[in-house]
């Protein structure tokens, strides 16, 4: 999972993925453990291991886009790969949709790549960098991109709040006219279905026995993920009332 991914170009591999997708829609038994895991619904994801180590191959290497930048060179590569199999699917589930992450070094829309419409774009951000203007408005020109460059039809977002890992972001970092200008931002694109938000859980013990996961920094998060949560429910919802009540 952090060392290294899959070689999308390998023979018989997009088979394997398009079979193993086919077989989720049709309620068939796991092919081997876990490969139902990361799916919901009428949702089979298609998502690399979290890294950034592509595959060194010919075929794959031929794929890469070296004028891009570190965001987008392998934007292509994962893309052109997930249209390829929404593309498939589709024949045989025509109610099913395939999704991925804007991620890693596939963040940055492909140029020129024409999405099908069971295409789903999960676009990964950070919330907590946007004191810096640009870097918030290149967030929501990348995803405009997606929706009408790419015509993805259904996009959400990822939201990280993961404290306390990452040791730069603001203490505490409680933001509700963020999230409540964001989510409006977000909105006002096409296709925006909301989004999930990540937070950092640990494994508890009690001696050697294991007692499952607990969330790790409720504190830090709560607000946060209740401002998001509301807004998400009603992208309307007025933060200052809220705040008020």
């Amino acid at each position: 999972q952090n060392q290294i991914n899959p070689c999308l170009a390998a023979p018989g591999f997009f088979e394997q993925v398009v079979q193993v997708a086919r077989n989720y829609f049709d309620a068939k038994p796991e092919p081997f453990p876990w490969a139902y895991y990361p799916h919901r619904g009428n949702f089979f994801t298609v998502g690399l291991n979290d890294n950034t180590n592509m595959c060194g191959c010919d075929a794959c290497r031929a794929q890469y886009r070296s004028d891009v930048g570190p965001a987008g060179n392998a934007s292509h590569y994962v893309w052109g790969f997930v249209n390829r199999v929404a593309r498939e699917v589709h024949k045989t589930h025509p109610e099913a949709m395939v999704s991925c992450l804007a991620y890693f070094n596939y963040t940055t829309p492909p140029e020129g790549l024409l999405f099908d419409p069971n295409v789903a774009v999960t676009f990964c951000k950070y919330y907590q960098s946007y004191y810096d203007k640009n870097y918030q408005e290149r967030d929501y020109q990348q995803i405009s991109d997606y929706v009408q460059e790419n015509k993805a039809q259904f996009f959400t977002t990822w939201e990280y709040l993961c404290k306390p890992f990452i040791s730069d972001w603001p203490f505490p970092c409680m933001v509700p006219h963020v999230h409540a200008e964001d989510v409006r931002r977000l909105s006002q694109i096409g296709g925006f279905k909301g989004g999930r938000l990540q937070f950092a859980y640990a494994k508890t013990y009690s001696g050697a026995k294991s007692g499952g996961y607990a969330w790790t920094s409720p504190v830090l998060d709560f607000m946060n993920l209740y401002w998001r949560v509301k807004l998400y429910d009603d992208f309307d919802f007025d933060v200052k009332k809220g705040l008020k009540e």
